[in-house]
């Protein structure tokens, strides 16, 4: 059986070409279609880059708040707006309105798991929002991306956490990830990082950022697979599955 394609448009394996008898154009990085994970509509790595969003939510929905709290407070009263009028939107601090977009953005793909999940789920808690509905996505997340919808979801959510970043970076985005020395275990190439837990109680893991093998080690897992690396004296040369 045929694993299907990701569904996120253009993903393609790095440095493989179709074998039609086309002409490339020049610079292309790859045009054979990457293969879904098992079970998924999308490959590991779109599905990783959509947990990384779908984490980071809570906390950078918290940071708009916060850093618009002084526009807020600075912006004249007026006698003449009405609530939902969309002057009154276009008065807002942008952060907060950043906030809004976000969270909307996030219920809107929870209610499209709901309604096209195979199996009955049911709604999160969203009184109050904060961390009940990321967190419910995160329990769902796989359900959510064996739908059809899967590929949009995954584009969308981590454009707009990115954009939010780059435009409002938190004290995190201030600290970079911390590059490691070796090369990964499973495909050898130097793209390993150590990243910082994402929710409470989440250890930290080691990645690669290689999207064609997107291996994710726990930091235990990591920590012996180098030690039998150094052992053996072969590290740089290593392979696992």
């Amino acid at each position: 059986m045929t694993q299907p394609d990701c569904l996120v448009p253009g993903c393609s394996v790095r440095g493989q070409h179709l074998t039609e008898s086309r002409a490339h154009a020049d610079g292309c990085r790859g045009c054979v279609p990457r293969e879904a994970a098992d079970g998924l509509a999308i490959c590991w790595w779109h599905r990783n880059r959509t947990l990384d969003a779908v984490a980071a939510l809570p906390g950078l929905v918290a940071h708009l708040r916060e850093i618009g709290k002084p526009y807020a407070q600075a912006r004249p009263a007026s006698d003449t707006l009405s609530p939902g009028d969309p002057a009154e939107r276009d008065a807002m601090p942008g952060a907060w309105l950043a906030a809004d977009s976000l969270e909307n953005s996030l219920v809107g793909w929870v209610r499209a798991t709901i309604e096209e999940s195979p199996t009955r789920l049911s709604w999160p808690d969203r009184r109050p929002w904060r961390g009940d509905v990321p967190g419910w996505m995160l329990d769902h997340l796989d359900t959510a991306c064996a739908l059809p919808f899967a590929g949009v979801m995954a584009v969308e959510l981590v454009t707009e956490v990115v954009a939010a970043r780059h435009r409002w970076p938190t004290a995190e985005d201030a600290e970079p990830v911390e590059r490691l020395s070796l090369p990964c275990p499973r495909c050898g190439l130097a793209g390993l990082v150590r990243r910082a837990p994402r929710w409470v109680a989440e250890p930290r893991r080691v990645e690669c950022t290689d999207p064609d093998c997107a291996r994710v080690y726990t930091e235990d897992e990591y920590d012996a697979l180098v030690a039998i690396a150094l052992r053996e004296g072969r590290a740089g040369r290593w392979r696992t599955a």
